[in-house]
């Protein structure tokens, strides 16, 4: 810290707003690594449901859609959990900016 309580505060505004992108930045790499990865296995569940085997194997069928019907519904808590924790970071980026912006407003009022 510069020793200046305005710097002082600066930096710590600064240092808010790094930290809230690269949450932020995380969250959608997160976000699109679980959803790519459920995609994936959802994609291989389908694709094993119409192998030749299957059509004479009415059980495993139904076993591989249900395994199916599975992956999607988690596929989708992911995706709105994914959603949820990306909306919070937008929020926390939009209060740290609005908290920076007040006191760059104030320190240059007090000068």
């Amino acid at each position: 810290m510069s020793g200046s309580p305005a710097n002082d505060l600066e930096e710590v505004g600064d240092a808010l707003r790094r930290l809230n992108e690269e949450s932020l930045e995380a969250s959608v790499r997160e976000a699109w690594d679980t959803v790519a990865e459920l995609d994936q296995q959802r994609c291989a569940l389908l694709a094993s449901l119409t192998g030749e085997r299957l059509a004479h194997n009415p059980t495993l069928a139904l076993a591989l859609l249900q395994e199916t019907l599975e992956v999607t519904r988690t596929l989708e808590q992911r995706a709105t959990s994914a959603r949820d924790k990306l909306g919070l970071a937008m929020r926390n980026l939009v209060q740290a900016k609005r908290a920076a912006d007040t006191y760059s407003t104030n320190s240059a009022t007090d000068r």
